[in-house]
Order: structure tokens, then sequence, then C-alpha cells
């Protein structure tokens, strides 16, 4: 087993190359590889918005659970100005979230 991984580019010719030609026109073919470029494009972008919005949600997690259990640099003062700020972080992010997803 190769440590190979194909890229983007690789993937969507890959796609865009699965055309059954066999009963098709030269311009057919080339409109119907077209149309899978852009089908599989939209894919993309999907997953893409999907990735984003996990990574929101976790950054959000994050800064709440910073926010519940007290900011490491203001030990002294486990319930400080950084909670306040933590939970509108998060709560900013988990909208992020949500946006990156309709967006897509």
């Amino acid at each position: 087993m190769s440590n190979y991984t194909p890229t983007t580019a690789t993937i969507r010719a890959e796609y865009a190359g699965r055309v059954e030609a066999w009963e098709m026109t030269y311009a057919e073919q080339e409109a119907a590889r077209a149309e899978e470029v852009v089908e599989f494009d939209r894919w993309l972008r999907a997953h893409d918005a999907q990735v984003a919005a996990q990574a929101l949600r976790e950054a959000a997690d994050e800064a709440e659970r910073h926010a519940n259990e007290g900011c490491p640099s203001c030990s002294n003062n486990p319930v400080s100005a950084c909670s306040g700020a933590n939970n509108l972080t998060a709560a900013w992010l988990r909208s992020r979230a949500e946006q990156t997803k309709e967006d897509r």
C-alpha cells in the first residue's frame, strides 16, 4: 500500500472522466464532462462548508469549556472577565457555523 494521496484536481478529473461516451458526439461528451465538473465542485463546496462548520463548533466548545472551567492565565480568579468574553466568542462561533452551513 502506498502513501499516495490524490489531489482534488485528480479526483475532479476522474469524476468528470466517468462519462460513458459510446453513443455520444465529442461535443456531447465535453458537455457531459463539464456538467460533472460542476457537480463535483458543488459537492466539494458542500463538503468544505461542513468541515468549516464542524471546526467552528469545536472552537465554540473549547471557548465554552474555557469559560466554564476558568482561565489558566487567570488562575487566581477562575470566574473572571475571560468567562464572559469566551461565552460571547462561543456564541459568535456557533452563529458563524450555522451561517457557513447556509452559505453552501
